[in-house]
């Protein structure tokens, strides 16, 4: 495996608490930059200035504007792993309905968060060089939705985890393509689609 390009990876992390709120404040900056202006907006400059501190704080941590994109993209993709792990363990000796059910909640409410910035991110994440950390993502979201499927004893669960992972991702990516949605019937569609594909009734 290569190593990663440098000019995407983050310097240093930050360590005192005034360095974490500052890096936060950077990141966040740099998310509303992204909601308002897009791509054509984004850039150190800008993010220094939205952020309230220098160009050069930014480049403490920063190598680029590449790597704040990815800072961005490793948090969503940890909000979901984390979110999805969470469901997992609270439905934990449950049925599968409501295993599934905390599953999809989950992934539409880290899309409808902040749909627009969702959107973005996803995008550059399919064309820049953070291949590496998307699939390893991947990896552990279709681990977990499998071992749910699995203590269910539903057949071919890793298979079935492939399917209902792409399924879900696949639809709730909507509200950036066609506009938000309301929460709940797009959570009623992805929960028809993945009963359907399990063959369970859907209520």
């Amino acid at each position: 495996m290569t190593s990663p390009n440098p000019i995407f990876v983050v310097r240093k992390r930050p360590r005192q608490a005034r360095s974490v709120v500052m890096v936060s404040n950077i990141l966040e900056a740099a998310a509303r930059i992204l909601e308002v202006e897009g791509m054509v907006g984004f850039n150190t400059n800008a993010i220094a200035e939205r952020a309230g501190v220098s160009v050069g704080s930014v480049y403490q941590y920063f190598p680029s504007k590449g790597a704040v994109l990815v800072e961005l993209i490793r948090q969503m993709r940890a909000a979901l792993v984390e979110s999805l792990q969470r469901q997992e363990r609270l439905t934990r000796g449950l049925d599968l309905a409501t295993a599934l059910d905390g599953f999809i909640r989950a992934a539409v409410s880290n899309q409808l968060a902040r749909p627009h910035l969702t959107r973005i991110l996803e995008y550059v994440e399919a064309v820049s060089a953070v291949d590496g950390e998307t699939e390893a993502t991947k990896q552990i979201i279709v681990a977990t939705v499998a071992q749910a499927l699995a203590d269910r004893e539903v057949a071919h669960p890793a298979t079935s985890a492939r399917d209902i992972v792409a399924l879900t991702l696949g639809m709730v990516d909507s509200p950036g393509l066609f506009g938000d949605p309301d929460r709940s019937t797009l959570e009623g569609r992805i929960r028809r689609a993945v009963y359907g594909y399990l063959a369970l009734p859907y209520p």
